[in-house]
């Protein structure tokens, strides 16, 4: 939906009906080193916890994927150490201004 962020690509359902917030990342390569996240996944991530979760798309090609490895409540595993997250951009504004 235009202007729809809230955070995720896709509200699906387990089989007992609970929800579930999917964040979508894939790659060309076999493998993530690193990801990017916006500063709204983040915060959706950390709102939601146990029903958010990475799904990691490996190996993307014309004929699909070859592998989808999933994380639950990436925020947990930053606070236990199982993954590090470092600010890596920020955003610059321009206002008004004459050349």
């Amino acid at each position: 939906a235009e202007n729809n962020r809230p955070g995720w690509d896709i509200t699906s359902f387990d089989t007992k009906g609970n929800v579930k917030r999917i964040e979508v990342k894939s790659t060309l390569s076999k493998n993530f080193n690193s990801l990017n996240l916006t500063a709204n996944e983040l915060a959706a991530a950390e709102v939601y916890r146990d029903s958010y979760y990475l799904y990691l798309v490996t190996e993307v090609n014309h004929k699909g994927a070859k592998k989808v490895e999933v994380l639950r409540d990436p925020v947990g595993w930053i606070e236990n150490g199982s993954i590090q997250i470092r600010p890596t951009m920020h955003e610059v504004k321009l206002f008004s201004y004459e050349v």
